[in-house]
């Protein structure tokens, strides 16, 4: 940690994160409302894709949209905990890693989701054959 801590780029904002305690950044006023009506639009339209994959059954439509949004809402989710639990302002650089493996974390879930429903059997089929004990009829 020394080593990443003493480059020229990192090194002022760590010190900037580990000394101004009384600092506050300027934030939006906004800024939460948009987070959170992202999460609610997230949440209503997983409604219609489930509903749609227990009605009409496996769409490769629905399955890309399940793939896009569950890691989506998921993200979001454990990005406040991450937010609430471990600030930047408390634990600087090591927030800052977890934010980043989030991040990188939520690509490889929407990339493994994007290979599982083109090479494999997709996410609706997958639960049905979890729910059932059986291939799709």
């Amino acid at each position: 940690m020394h080593l990443l801590l003493s480059r020229p780029l990192v090194r002022p904002l760590a010190r900037f994160q580990t000394r101004c305690y009384s600092a506050v950044a300027e934030k939006s006023k906004v800024k939460g409302s948009y987070h959170w009506n992202l999460e609610r639009g997230l949440s209503i339209v997983t409604v219609p894709l489930v509903g749609a994959a227990m009605v009409f059954g496996p769409i490769p439509l629905v399955d890309f949209g399940l793939a896009l949004v569950i890691p989506a809402h998921t993200h979001l989710g454990i990005e406040q905990m991450v937010v609430d639990y471990i600030p930047v302002r408390k634990f600087g650089f090591i927030a800052t890693l977890f934010h980043w493996a989030l991040n990188i974390g939520t690509l490889l879930a929407i990339y493994g989701l994007y290979k599982f429903n083109t090479n494999d059997i997709g996410i609706t089929a997958f639960v049905y054959r979890l729910w059932t004990g059986k291939k799709e009829d």
